[in-house]
């Protein structure tokens, strides 16, 4: 008696298995489980693009534009390696208005030792970097505080809306915010 309940059970299991799989609702899965496995992404007919070593290790966390801001485009990166740290310097932010390398930084954290030559940027957990549009009050790129970095684009962000991209030295991709 077990054995058929048993066997009943199992039969109406496998229906509903074969029933919801005709039904795409394991599409999603199985399209996310193809992708990890082959590279390929079937749903868009094409190769997945590559992605950094540190994706999603810095992320944008703030994007603003317009004249009731401190600075009328202001951008906003805060890192959370997965490392003891990394060097943001030589990565770039691809936005509408062009391609910008993030430069080195003096170190203004300590003024005691002037003539200081500019450093490259370490991230550690929680740091962040402070875009600005323009031009610096003093015309350097500053390490202001532990964990604290301003840096001067110019004009970089579009009015409004726009996309903003953060890649790697090689150019892949770590980050993506849309505004």
């Amino acid at each position: 008696m077990n054995a058929v309940v048993g066997i009943i059970l199992l039969v109406i299991v496998l229906f509903a298995v074969y029933y919801m799989y005709q039904a795409g609702m394991f599409q999603p899965v199985t399209d996310t489980l193809n992708s990890i496995l082959t590279g390929y992404n079937s749903s868009l007919g094409q190769q997945n693009p590559p992605v950094s070593p540190y994706f999603h290790q810095v992320r944008i966390r703030f994007v603003a534009v317009g004249p009731n801001i401190p600075q009328d485009e202001q951008l906003v990166l805060v890192a959370h390696p997965q490392s003891g740290g990394l060097t943001a310097t030589g990565w770039k932010l691809k936005t509408d208005k062009g391609t910008f390398t993030i430069p080195q930084t003096y170190n203004i954290y300590s003024p005691s030792t002037p003539n200081v030559p500019p450093e490259d940027i370490f991230l550690r957990d929680g740091d962040q970097i402070n875009f600005f549009g323009g031009t610096s009050p003093d015309g350097k790129n500053e390490r202001v505080a532990q964990g604290e970095y301003r840096v001067w684009l110019g004009d970089f962000l579009a009015p409004e809306h726009g996309k903003v991209s953060l890649l790697d030295e090689k150019g892949v991709l770590i980050d993506e915010y849309k505004y």
